[in-house]
């Protein structure tokens, strides 16, 4: 599936950094571009996106591989899929 993230650096009200919605077809979004914006076709809101490392005060470029972020689960590289 296509989906896009609209990514905003500052935190709205709730916390959250941006939304991704599903893209909308090639093919439907060629045969809309002269429609006004209102009248065009467009994807559906999958959720919210919230950047980690900022909530904790890091830029994504000050961030280090291995920072423990509070609230996340450590993964095991070596551990198998969990389905």
């Amino acid at each position: 599936m296509d989906a896009t993230v609209f990514y905003n650096e500052e935190q709205d009200t709730y916390g959250q950094n941006g939304m991704i919605v599903q893209s909308v077809p090639k093919s439907i979004f060629d045969a809309e571009k002269n429609k006004p914006k209102s009248e065009k076709t467009q994807g559906e809101i999958l959720g919210n996106c919230k950047d980690f490392a900022t909530q904790k005060g890091v830029r994504n470029e000050e961030a280090q591989p291995g920072t423990e972020i509070k609230g996340a689960t450590a993964i095991n590289p070596a551990d198998d899929l969990p389905f």
